[in-house]
C-alpha cells in the first residue's frame, strides 16, 4: 500500500511550461470567445438598428483612432512593466513589487488621461484628414462621439494594464471574459434609449460597460492581494528600467498602430458605409482570432517574463519556437476557412434589419 501511495506521488510530476501556456491559452481561448461572441451580438444589434449608415461610419471613426492611441500607450507600457514587476516579485518580495505598480499605475493614469485630453482638444484638426469623405454634418457627428466616447478610452487603457497584472499572476479567466461587459452596456443602452438618442445611445453604453470591466479587474486584483493605488513612490531601480524598456517599444507599436488608422482613413475616403463595412468585416475576423493567436501571446507573456527573469535561455528558445509554429499553422487554417466562408458568415450574423443582402456583399 505505501509502495502504491509512492507510485502514485512520483507519477504526477509538476506542470511543464509548455502544458502551463497551453492550459493557459485553452482558459483565455474558451473566454475570450464568450466575450467575443458578446460583442458579436451588439454588432448584431448595431447592424440590424443602423445597417451601414451615416452612425456608423462616425462611432467607428470616433471610437477607432482614440482606442487605438490610447491601448497603444497602455499596451507598451504594459509590455515593459510586466518582465520588470516579476523580476522585482521574485527577487525583492510582493510588498517592493506592489510599490513598483503603484508609480507605474500613477504614471500610466497620467499618460493616457494626457492622451485623452490631447484626442479630445485637436479631434476638430486630425477629423477631416481621416475622414475626408465625410460631409460636414456627418463630420460634426464625428466629433460630438468622440468627446463621449473618450472616459471609455481611458477605462479600456487602465482594464488593459490590469489584464497583464492579472496574467502575471497567472489569471487568466477574468481579463479573457471580462470585455464582455463593453458590448452588453452598448446593446443594454441601445435597447433602452435608441429610440431618442441614437447612436449616443450605444457610445454611452460604451463608456458605462467599460467602467463596469474596469470595477471588475480591479476586484479581481484585490482578491488576489495585489491592491494597486496610483501613486508617486520615487523613481526606483525597478521604475527606471520599467521606462528604459518602453521609450523604444512605443514608436513600434505606432507603425503597427499606423496600419489600422491608414486603412480607416482610407475607408473615409470612400462612399458612405465603406467605414462600417470595414468594420464589421474586421469584427468577423477578431471573433475567430481572439480564440488563437491573440490568446495565445496572452498566455505565453508572462511565462516567458519568469524565465527570462531566471535567464532560461534554453527554455524560452525551445518554447518560442514551439508556438510559433502552432500560431503559423492554425492561423493558416483559420484565415482559409474565413476567407473561404466569408459570405455565409456575414449573411448568418448580420443579414437583418437594417442590413441587406448588398451591406453583405461589401
Amino acid at each position: 500500500m505505501t509502495e502504491a501511495k509512492v507510485g502514485v506521488q512520483q507519477a504526477a510530476p509538476a506542470m511543464t511550461v509548455n502544458r502551463k501556456i497551453l492550459r493557459a491559452a485553452i482558459i483565455l481561448g474558451s473566454f475570450t470567445f464568450l466575450a467575443k461572441v458578446g460583442s458579436a451580438g451588439k454588432d448584431v444589434v448595431v447592424a440590424q438598428w443602423f445597417g451601414r449608415g451615416d452612425a456608423v461610419d462616425a462611432f467607428f471613426i470616433a471610437f477607432l483612432i482614440q482606442t487605438a492611441v490610447v491601448n497603444l500607450s497602455a499596451d507598451a507600457l504594459s509590455v515593459a512593466l510586466v518582465p520588470v514587476y516579476i523580476k522585482v516579485r521574485e527577487k525583492e518580495g510582493s510588498e517592493a513589487a506592489i510599490r513598483l505598480l503603484s508609480s507605474a499605475f500613477f504614471l500610466g493614469l497620467g499618460l493616457l488621461g494626457l492622451l485623452c485630453l490631447l484626442l479630445g482638444l485637436t479631434a476638430p484638426y486630425y477629423l477631416p484628414v481621416m475622414a475626408s469623405g465625410f460631409d460636414a454634418e456627418k463630420l460634426s457627428l464625428t466629433v460630438k462621439l468622440v468627446y463621449w466616447l473618450l472616459p471609455a478610452s481611458l477605462f479600456a487603457g487602465l482594464a488593459l494594464m490590469m489584464n497583464y497584472i492579472l496574467n502575471a499572476h497567472e489569471q487568466f479567466a477574468l481579463p479573457a471574459w471580462s470585455p464582455i461587459w463593453v458590448p452588453l452596456g452598448g446593446v443594454l443602452f441601445l435597447l433602452v434609449g435608441g429610440g431618442d438618442w441614437g447612436i449616443f445611445a450605444l457610445a454611452g453604453g460604451t463608456v458605462f460597460g467599460a467602467f463596469v470591466q474596469c470595477g471588475a479587474l480591479a476586484r479581481g486584483l484585490w482578491a488576489r492581494k495585489v491592491k494597486i493605488i496610483p501613486r508617486w513612490g520615487g523613481m526606483t531601480p525597478g521604475l527606471r528600467k520599467v521606462m528604459q524598456q518602453f521609450a523604444p517599444t512605443l514608436p513600434t507599436g505606432f507603425l503597427i498602430l499606423g496600419m489600422g488608422l491608414v486603412d480607416q482613413a482610407m475607408a473615409g475616403m470612400l462612399e458612405p458605409g465603406s467605414v462600417a463595412g470595414l468594420g464589421y468585416g474586421v469584427k468577423v475576423v477578431s471573433l475567430v482570432n481572439g480564440m488563437g493567436s491573440a490568446a495565445l501571446s496572452f498566455a505565453v507573456f508572462p511565462y516567458f517574463s519568469s524565465m527570462a527573469a531566471q535567464n532560461d535561455r534554453e527554455g524560452l528558445t525551445k518554447t518560442l519556437n514551439t508556438y510559433v509554429l502552432l500560431c503559423l499553422w492554425s492561423s493558416a487554417v483559420l484565415t482559409s476557412f474565413i476567407f473561404l466562408f466569408s459570405r455565409p458568415l456575414v449573411e448568418i450574423i448580420f443579414q437583418r434589419g437594417a442590413f441587406t443582402a448588398a451591406d453583405t456583399l461589401v
